[in-house]
């Protein structure tokens, strides 16, 4: 694998029930990069992802890519303990410290659920744990379907911490829709 290079995939095969479901799909995605899958319903990103990750083995093709101890994924239903969300992270992340846990919490907006039971979180909340745990544990590579939600009081602070600048985005040129037309 080259430097620039965080996973190569050449000529991935996936057959279900005698349809390819993947078909010679080729791919390089660059290290340091975010990397953004898109594709409508039923066109095979989630069997993408999770065969990159190694959860599926293709039918045939070649994939490079980090070792899977340096590796996480986050699924759009997090698996979770039955324990707290606290104690949920402290099993993801085990040699974290408690005040750099507590920063993960706030950064996420869950320092007020850290002792309720993980199962009982929102459903946003509980993807917020899991990409939480994930990322405290430094992946090289992090793998998920759809990112998690934020409240509209979390993207205010965010969009107050961007960086302020004078240029003004430009406006897309008009254009001409097209005429319906009537059958």
């Amino acid at each position: 694998m080259s430097d620039t290079a965080m996973i190569k995939a050449k000529s991935l095969l996936l057959i279900r029930d005698g349809t390819a479901i993947l078909n010679e799909v080729t791919t390089h995605i660059s290290r340091g990069k975010i990397t953004m899958l898109l594709g409508h319903n039923g066109a095979g990103k989630s069997l993408l992802l999770q065969t990159l990750h190694g959860i599926i083995t293709p039918d045939s093709g070649e994939i490079t890519i980090p070792p899977a101890n340096t590796q996480k994924m986050v699924f759009q239903k997090p698996i979770l303990l039955r324990r707290s969300a606290s104690q949920h992270f402290d099993f993801l992340c085990p040699y974290i410290k408690q005040t750099d846990k507590n920063q993960w919490f706030e950064r996420a907006g869950l320092i007020n659920q850290m002792h309720t039971p993980a199962r009982k979180l929102s459903g946003g909340e509980q993807q917020k744990l899991a990409f939480i745990g994930a990322l405290a544990s430094k992946p090289d590579l992090l793998f998920s379907k759809k990112l998690p939600k934020t409240s509209p009081q979390t993207s205010q602070k965010r969009q107050k911490n961007l960086p302020k600048t004078s240029q003004k985005t430009p406006e897309p040129p008009k254009k001409d829709l097209p005429k319906k037309v009537k059958k």
